[in-house]
C-alpha cells in the first residue's frame, strides 16, 4: 500500500492500481491531490477503520474494555494494517449500521444500508458479502420459510454482487 500510495498520481485513472477498486483509487487520488504525506494518509485510514469499530463495540457490547482488549490481541488489530482496504471497507459497513439503527422508517433504513455496503464495495469487492444484511432483514420482518430463504438469497446476494462487479470494473 505504500507503494502504490507514493507512486500514484492525482488523476485516479492514471493511478497503477488496476487491481483495485475506483472507490480505494479515488481515495488515493483525492489524498494525492492534497498533497497528503504517507503518514497522514495512514492516519485518514486508521479513522475510518478504528472509530467505527470502537463506537459498535461501545454500542453492542457489555463490556467495552474487555472487547477492545480481546479485539487487539486475538489479531484483529493487527489485521487492520494488513488488509487495509477489507478493514476500511468493514469500518463503513459498520458506520453504516450504527446510523440505520437509528432510523425508524424500515425503507430509509435499508437503503442507506444498501448505499453504505455499495460504498464499501468500491474500496474492497469482498463487501458484496454484506448485501446479504439487509435481505435479512427483510425476510425477519415479512417471515418467510426457511426453505424459500435458502432458495431465495444466494441468487439475489449474486445478482447485487454482478450489479456491483460491473459497476466497479467499468469506470
Amino acid at each position: 500500500y505504500c507503494s502504490h500510495y507514493l507512486d500514484s498520481t492525482n488523476d485516479p485513472k492514471d493511478i497503477n492500481t488496476d487491481m483495485y477498486e475506483y472507490g480505494y483509487r479515488y481515495l488515493l487520488a483525492f489524498c494525492r491531490l492534497l498533497n497528503i504525506e504517507l503518514r497522514h494518509y495512514f492516519f485518514l485510514v486508521n479513522i475510518i477503520i478504528f472509530i467505527p469499530i470502537i463506537l459498535y463495540v461501545k454500542k453492542y457490547s457489555l463490556n467495552v474494555a474487555y472487547s477492545l482488549f480481546l479485539y487487539v490481541t486475538i489479531g484483529s488489530f493487527e489485521f487492520n494494517f494488513t488488509g487495509l482496504r477489507q478493514s476500511m471497507s468493514i469500518g463503513i459497513i459498520l458506520t453504516a449500521l450504527l446510523w440505520t439503527s437509528k432510523m425508524s422508517n424500515q425503507f430509509k433504513k435499508t437503503l442507506f444500508l444498501i448505499l453504505g455496503i455499495y460504498i464499501a464495495s468500491t474500496i474492497h469487492y469482498s463487501a458484496q458479502f454484506c448485501y446479504i444484511i439487509p435481505i435479512i432483514l427483510l425476510f425477519r420482518r415479512i417471515r418467510v420459510t426457511y426453505t424459500k430463504w435458502l432458495l431465495l438469497v444466494p441468487f439475489i446476494v449474486l445478482f447485487l454482487g454482478s450489479i456491483v462487479h460491473l459497476t466497479c470494473s467499468n469506470i
